[in-house]
């Protein structure tokens, strides 16, 4: 079992690594999981994250994005493995909700007539290279990981880079942009599959300000 990227840098694995892993689990009878949480229904600029490897895994496990904010994950997997327990025997006190069933749903039906998926990766590729403008002019400061609607910058490692990335984070909440401090070298971006390019852009300059104010003081 892997997650598709590495959550706290959005650091994606190697394409050949992963063909690699798929081989041996097919060769060995092990079953290859992927954890959808943070990539699935979207994020990435494909429907699910394991998508950018070109393998298919066994099963694949789903939350968050699923419920468009609704409290609702699931699991989803290949028939003769599915069918492998007896009825019954896959239940949970809150299997099933309707509100939360319901809200599923409603966010498949808005990914399908919004595009959504295509809409993350044409505004990811247009977000991604307004980021990598800033590290033009700070090219020793970070490097940028991530695709889709998901991007990570991560810091060089020097002094008080933690204090740094808090402050950082503090003055662009301050400012109305949400960022999120991962408590490593690193803050993650990752704005809703609805973002126009006018928002990004907004956020791209709220960033680029604050970095300024934090790193060349």
């Amino acid at each position: 079992m892997l997650e598709t990227f590495q959550g706290w840098g959005a650091l994606f694995y190697p394409k050949k690594y992963v063909k690699l892993l798929s081989k041996i689990c097919k060769e060995n009878d092990i079953l290859l999981t992927f954890d959808e949480m943070q990539s699935g229904f979207g994020r990435t600029g494909k429907n699910f994250g394991f998508q950018h490897y070109g393998i298919t895994p066994d099963l694949i496990c789903c939350g968050k994005g699923m419920g468009g904010g609704v409290a609702l994950s699931g699991v989803i997997g290949k028939k003769k493995i599915m069918d492998l327990p007896e009825i019954g025997n896959m239940s949970s006190t809150n299997s099933a909700n309707p509100i939360a069933c319901s809200a599923g749903l409603a966010v498949l039906e808005e990914i399908q007539v919004k595009k959504l998926t295509n809409k993350a990766k044409l505004n990811g590729q247009f977000m991604h290279k307004k980021l990598l403008n800033i590290k033009k002019k700070y090219p020793n400061l970070f490097n940028l990981y991530g695709k889709g609607l998901i991007a990570a910058i991560i810091f060089n490692k020097s002094k008080n880079i933690d204090k740094k990335l808090k402050l950082l984070v503090e003055k662009c909440i301050k400012d109305g942009l949400l960022l999120v401090y991962t408590g490593r070298e690193s803050v993650k971006i990752g704005p809703p599959l609805t973002i126009t390019k006018n928002a990004i852009l907004e956020g791209i300059k709220i960033i680029e300000k604050n970095i300024n104010l934090v790193f060349n003081k």
